[in-house]
């Protein structure tokens, strides 16, 4: 299933008109059970979550690397930044469990 496809079905939430406010220059999309357990009932976490990230990634050592893990209150979180179908980078939120295959 490409991405463009979890996105039109619901696996992923596309969150990149809200990322790009908060100073990402690239796709961000959210796993649905990340969306439903740590944002959906108050947009102003997607926020704070962005921002999370933004700080994790910003304190990551540059080793190449292209997950970070994001503790987000009770909720421990793995971004993953890789090639989309262009093969422009995208980042996917994700559950540490949870593949995004």
């Amino acid at each position: 299933m490409t991405r463009a496809e979890a996105i039109k079905n619901g696996t992923l939430v596309d969150v990149s008109r809200t990322a790009v406010e908060a100073g990402f220059c690239m796709p961000v999309a959210l796993t649905r059970m990340v969306h439903d357990r740590c944002v959906k009932k108050d947009s102003h976490r997607l926020w704070d979550l962005l921002v999370e990230l933004y700080e994790a990634i910003d304190e990551a050592p540059d080793d190449g690397s292209e997950e970070v893990e994001i503790t987000f209150g009770p909720h421990n979180l793995t971004a993953k930044c890789h090639p989309g179908e262009n093969p422009d980078p995208v980042v996917t939120i994700m559950y540490e469990d949870e593949n995004d295959d």
